[in-house]
């Protein structure tokens, strides 16, 4: 049996480009992706300080039950940023966690929340 002849200079830089394309889309994916958990993060952590402000405003059991669910709702964010990062090939997280300001008990919650 023959072998396969062997594609031209032509078809391997087309292909090559096609590579390339593709590999641009799915970083752009990517980027695209780490922006989304990141909002999502920030908008977790917000409705964290938000229930922390309404407990220490008028405590009770609710905003107590408030807070948690807010807190273990935040640690799922976070965990959820984290995978992204580390699938976008991001492995250093400390510096992000500082710009966005993740307090330590988010960190220590981080996680998936149980249901």
């Amino acid at each position: 049996m023959a072998a396969a002849p062997r594609p031209g200079p032509v078809r391997a830089m087309a292909s090559s480009r096609v590579h390339d394309r593709t590999l641009r889309d799915l970083q752009a994916e990517r980027a695209s992706a780490l922006a989304l958990v990141t909002e999502r993060l920030e908008e977790a952590l917000r409705t964290l300080a938000q229930a922390e402000r309404a407990l220490a405003t008028a405590p009770s059991d609710a905003a107590r039950a408030r807070r948690r669910e807010a807190l273990q709702h935040a640690g799922e964010r976070l965990w959820f940023l984290v995978v992204q990062r580390e699938a976008a090939g991001l492995r250093r997280h400390e510096a992000a966690l500082e710009v966005l300001r993740v307090p330590p008990e988010v960190r220590a919650a981080m996680g998936p929340r149980r249901r």
